[in-house]
């Protein structure tokens, strides 16, 4: 009985192991089979490489890829001078031209309109009076229109380029202003979380002024806010501009004449701790006549009073 339950036994083990067999040489089938079919794909791929090869060499790429980035440094070249002129050109300057050209085209249409209305009367009365001196007169009169009609033509092309001139600045301004808000934003956020945190900064994209405070949801206008409040967000900015320009490599030194004197004992010592932090990379000079409060700040105290009795 024992000798029929092993071979009952045995005789199921068989049938596992057969099974296993069988998956493993299915497996195996598969794995020939897409083996096979690498094989056929690497030898397709290197008969298009060679036949690539033959009509563009290594040397022709490698050329290609020179020229493309010889050509991606000159336009960034022409990019960074562009950025340049654009920083040096004030849009009210182009559009206060744009208006002094428009209305010298409209007032020369006037013009022009009055110096065609009195040639054609003149010519009336030549017509009527059979007055050859006058003839002079309309021809002078032509003249003058045709000067004026070039001035006009001018001062169009003139106004013209004002135009493309004020759209590409305020494209320029717009690129800019996106450029900006982001930067700062992301430098604001750090000193932000000292001060207030699980809180949000939003930044007027039109006139790059500090909107309001976003807080649990809810967003306060900056006008609303406490003047402590309003005090301290504007020195936060203030740290996170000049952190950006340090960055660009501009000199930067920040002073701050008595700016927390609304701030209360727990807020006075953030917003230590955040000009602390900024004074790691920028030159900080605070003006002060509450001398007690900053001596937990740690920095250096220089008092006027002793630079004016040593001659300093």
């Amino acid at each position: 009985s024992e000798a029929d339950e092993a071979q009952t036994e045995a005789g199921k083990k068989l049938k596992g192991e057969e099974k296993n067999l069988s998956a493993v040489q299915r497996s195996k089938t598969t794995a020939e089979t897409t083996v096979s079919l690498q094989e056929k794909e690497i030898k397709k791929l290197t008969r298009e490489v060679d036949e690539d090869r033959q009509t563009t060499t290594d040397d022709d790429l490698e050329k290609a890829v020179n020229d493309a980035e010889r050509e991606y440094e000159s336009q960034a070249k022409v990019l960074k001078k562009l950025e340049e002129q654009c920083e040096k050109m004030s849009p009210e300057l182009i559009e206060g031209e744009l208006q002094r050209a428009e209305q010298a085209c409209s007032e020369l249409k006037k013009q022009i309109s009055k110096d065609k209305e009195q040639a054609r009367d003149l010519e009336i009365e030549l017509h009527t009076i059979g007055q050859y001196g006058l003839g002079e007169e309309v021809e002078q009169r032509r003249g003058e229109r045709d000067v004026a009609e070039q001035e006009l033509k001018r001062l169009e092309l003139d106004a013209k380029a004002w135009g493309l001139l004020k759209k590409t600045l305020q494209e320029a301004e717009s690129e800019a202003k996106e450029r900006f808000l982001a930067p700062v934003g992301e430098r604001l956020q750090p000193y932000l979380k000292l001060i207030f945190p699980a809180t949000d900064l939003l930044l007027d994209e039109e006139k790059l002024e500090i909107k309001a405070l976003r807080r649990e949801g809810v967003e306060e206008p900056f006008t609303s806010l406490s003047i402590g409040t309003r005090e301290q967000v504007a020195i936060l900015v203030r740290l996170a501009l000049a952190d950006l320009l340090r960055e660009k490599g501009k000199p930067v030194t920040l002073v701050l004449d008595d700016a927390l004197v609304n701030c209360d004992d727990e807020r006075f010592r953030r917003m230590e701790l955040a000009l602390r932090r900024a004074a790691e990379n920028i030159q900080i000079l605070i003006l002060t006549c509450h001398e007690i409060r900053y001596q937990s700040l740690g920095a250096k105290i220089v008092r006027l009073a002793d630079c004016k009795a040593t001659g300093r």
